[in-house]
């Protein structure tokens, strides 16, 4: 099995690591690194200390201790909001640690609100594109996406639980292919071929029971906001399914498999997997990753 780390840099990135513990996703280590004190419930904590003025200064004082905590790992995940102090600075000092132990490490970034001014937005951009010349790849999701659709009802935490929600399947969904829970042959080099080589991945989600609910599910998935890049133009795709055995019918399933190509660039990297999860009921869940090829973030 591959040996995978999720690390939760800062406040956004600790939220969303807790979210991913408190679902019981499994073989996976989870780390996280702040500065004091911490909500984290992770395993491994790294504490920057006090001083938030000097966030790089701190986190490269605890190089030698993030490289221990990265230790052995196969694949590092860094999860971070981009745009405040720690997680714009200190994800970079993980990622670089992450590389020099020779792990496939992946990026995945929050992007912050409008309201919350340019200073913020145009520190995010740097930091992603920062990062992005670290990792070997980074998934972006852009916080003001979660306005679509949304209705008077809908309340701040359910939205922010959205945010850690998407990360979270996103997160589960590489790792049980990397650790070949697919009942599709696949693994981490497989997933390193889709989004690797220093790519933009963008991620949606979507679910559907009844008739056909494969290509429901991937239909809601790809037409998520969160796919910010045109879907023809992506150059790599994973498509994974979840559900319980009774739902995937042989015919829908080829159908929707058959049906990927269509939508995206005629020389994509297509890969599909899926698997078992009988507390699904009736319903089957499509997660889709799709990439492009690097490019500064505007």
């Amino acid at each position: 099995m591959a040996r995978f780390k999720v690390v939760g840099v800062g406040g956004g990135g600790i939220n969303a690591v807790n979210s991913m513990i408190n679902a019981g996703i499994k073989d996976v280590e989870f780390i996280s690194i702040d500065f004091a004190p911490s909500t984290s419930l992770a395993s491994k904590h790294i504490t920057l200390g006090s001083n938030t003025e000097e966030c790089a200064k701190a986190a490269d004082e605890h190089g030698e201790e993030i490289l221990c905590a990265l230790k052995d790992a196969d694949m590092v995940i860094i999860v971070a909001g981009i745009g405040g102090t720690t997680g714009t600075s200190a994800a970079q000092v993980v990622a670089k640690c992450s590389k020099k132990i020779g792990a496939f490490t992946f990026g995945v970034v929050i992007y912050p609100f409008l309201c919350e001014g340019d200073e913020r937005a145009e520190r995010a951009k740097n930091g992603i594109n920062d990062l992005r010349n670290v990792v070997d790849s980074i998934l972006v999701i852009p916080s003001e996406k979660l306005f679509n659709n949304l209705d008077k009802s809908t309340s701040l935490i359910d939205k922010f639980k959205e945010i850690d929600d998407i990360i979270r399947h996103g997160v589960q969904s590489i790792c049980d292919i990397g650790n070949g829970y697919s009942f599709v042959g696949a693994d981490l080099d497989m997933i390193k071929a889709v989004i690797g080589n220093n790519k933009f991945a963008y991620v949606g989600i979507g679910e559907a029971a009844g008739n056909n609910a494969p290509l429901t599910a991937f239909g809601e998935a790809i037409n998520s906001p969160f796919i910010e890049e045109q879907l023809c133009e992506a150059k790599g795709i994973i498509v994974h399914f979840i559900g319980d055995a009774s739902q995937f019918n042989l015919l829908e399933l080829n159908e929707t498999v058959m049906n990927i190509g269509n939508y995206v660039h005629p020389e994509a990297n297509i890969m599909w997997t899926g698997v078992l999860d009988d507390a699904m009921g009736d319903k089957v869940r499509a997660i889709v990753v799709a990439t492009s090829q690097c490019r500064d973030y505007e």
